[in-house]
């Protein structure tokens, strides 16, 4: 099986044209691409831009879990429970990473080199 497998594939790996992996037409996904994922963080925006009157005037009972649990998260913050989209984008869209700047003092080669030195001497001697 190796030896029919090696035979299909040119020098760099890749199946040779026509080698029979694939029929015209077919893909090699038969599944087909992945779902879309539920745009939880799009519902909320939606939600969002809208009047205390036009929420309530919303039938639940039409609407998806995913819009469902979106209003929620909306009637929540409209009651001041901010944290829950910070979380909430944090999860979806990823954190914003933290950037630390450090300040240091500047030294001298002279200076750098003793601060190296005493390193290395301190370093033997726990050796």
């Amino acid at each position: 099986m190796a030896d029919s497998v090696a035979k299909q594939r040119d020098a760099k790996g890749r199946y040779l044209k026509g080698s029979g992996v694939w029929k015209p037409g077919e893909s090699g996904n038969p599944a087909g691409p992945p779902k879309a994922r539920v745009q939880l963080l799009r519902y909320i925006c939606e939600y969002m831009e809208m009047t205390p009157k036009q929420l309530k005037a919303l039938d639940t009972s039409k609407l998806t879990m995913a819009r469902i649990t979106a209003l929620k998260h909306v009637q929540k913050m409209g009651q001041g429970e901010y944290n829950r989209l910070r979380d909430m984008i944090d999860r979806f869209e990823g954190k914003v990473p933290d950037h630390i700047v450090q300040q240091t003092a500047e030294i001298t080669n002279a200076e750098a080199m003793a601060i190296l030195r005493e390193a290395i001497d301190k370093n033997k001697e726990d050796d």
